[in-house]
């Protein structure tokens, strides 16, 4: 059976509280069956129907349950309701010069891959490896639930954490200062199925890191002309 990143948040957010003593009996025993009747019946739910069921199953708990989603890490943090953010990957980075495969799960894209279900185009630019890098940080920071976590020379690494749930999505950028494009890798750290978020996100930052360039392009032009 696969799971979705919602499906694993709840396995993982179920388990911490258990762990941690503060999930009444009456939620552990409703959570644990409905989690059990789905795995039975090897249904993918998409990420809003288990949204509605999450929020069904804490609402029917009552007051008597509501202490148990007072655990720390699961405390309100940010625009995230919750922390479910999984392991930082271990092959994070160059190897060779190449960014990590895609695993065999559909919830990656990788412009280094090769198959369909995978593959995706890498982002293009004009100008100095530079000038990319600084606009390219600039859409990220631009960005709801995104932070830079490591940016050198050639590579620049951001984690995106999703608005619910807080999953948090690995995204590499590798740049090619000869082809004057840069490689690209967004993939989820838990679940099976990302529902198109990390292609989406990545053709949403092409298309920001585009106007971004051509307004600076024009702007560099504009100063170049009044100087002249």
């Amino acid at each position: 059976m696969f799971l979705t990143q919602v499906q694993m948040g709840i396995i993982l957010v179920l388990l911490q509280a258990i762990l941690t003593r503060t999930l009444t009996r009456t939620l552990t025993r409703t959570l644990t069956r409905t989690l059990t009747r789905i795995r039975a019946l090897h249904l993918r739910y998409s990420g809003r129907v288990w949204v509605v069921l999450m929020l069904a199953l804490v609402c029917s708990v009552g007051a008597g349950g509501a202490s148990a989603w007072a655990a720390p890490s699961l405390a309100i943090a940010g625009s995230s309701a919750f922390h479910v953010t999984g392991d930082r990957p271990q092959t994070l980075g160059l190897q060779n010069g190449a960014l990590a495969p895609c695993p065999a799960t559909p919830n990656c894209v990788n412009s280094q891959a090769t198959d369909t279900e995978h593959a995706i185009a890498p982002l293009a630019y004009r100008g100095s490896p530079r000038q990319a890098m600084q606009a390219l940080k600039q859409v990220i920071d631009d960005s709801l639930r995104a932070e830079v976590q490591r940016a050198e020379e050639g590579y620049l690494y951001a984690e995106f954490t999703s608005r619910l749930m807080g999953f948090v999505d690995d995204v590499e950028f590798a740049f090619d200062a000869k082809q004057s494009k840069i490689d690209l890798r967004s993939a989820s750290r838990l679940g099976e199925s990302d529902l198109g978020v990390n292609r989406k996100r990545i053709e949403a930052i092409r298309g920001k890191l585009e106007a971004l360039l051509q307004a600076t392009s024009g702007e560099s032009a504009s100063a170049t002309g009044g100087a002249a």
